[in-house]
């Protein structure tokens, strides 16, 4: 896999996908060429036939969307929509990297967070030092 520099820090402008299904054939986060190998984000539903196995099914009457949404006690909340009014209910985000792809998701992290401020929710709530979860090869270990 051939590593790219990612361009930038996230996308400009919100949704990024808005009735249309792909973002190909460019890099969602740079805009440059894919790649023979690409990274994807996809989202969608599949029609349920029994409990092992589902399909795909004409959804032309369905869309689907993804979003980040802040919500606390109150009713304050921030919304970022990333996919609106994808056509079919089926989406993929196309990334010439990992590089690119972790970009995307963090500068649509830091979006998130930027309009929680607007929203005046103040900053993010930190799990507490004796709660925090950390991964580790064999599974999570309790700080």
């Amino acid at each position: 896999m051939k590593r790219r520099p990612s361009r930038g820090r996230g996308p400009k402008r919100f949704p990024v996908l808005k009735g249309k299904h792909w973002t190909g054939p460019r890099c969602a986060q740079c805009g440059g060429p894919l790649p023979e190998e690409s990274a994807i984000l996809a989202g969608g539903a599949l029609r349920s036939l029994d409990p092992d196995r589902a399909q795909m099914f004409d959804a032309s009457d369905a869309v689907g969307f993804l979003s980040l949404v802040w919500h606390d006690d109150t009713i304050a909340s921030a919304y970022l929509p990333i996919v609106d009014d994808a056509r079919g209910g089926q989406f993929e985000m196309y990334y010439c990297s990992t590089e690119c792809l972790r970009a995307f998701l963090v500068g649509c992290v830091d979006e998130l967070e930027a309009r929680m401020r607007k929203a005046e929710l103040g900053e993010p709530r930190r799990a507490s030092p004796n709660r925090t979860k950390r991964a580790t090869k064999g599974g999570v270990k309790r700080s």
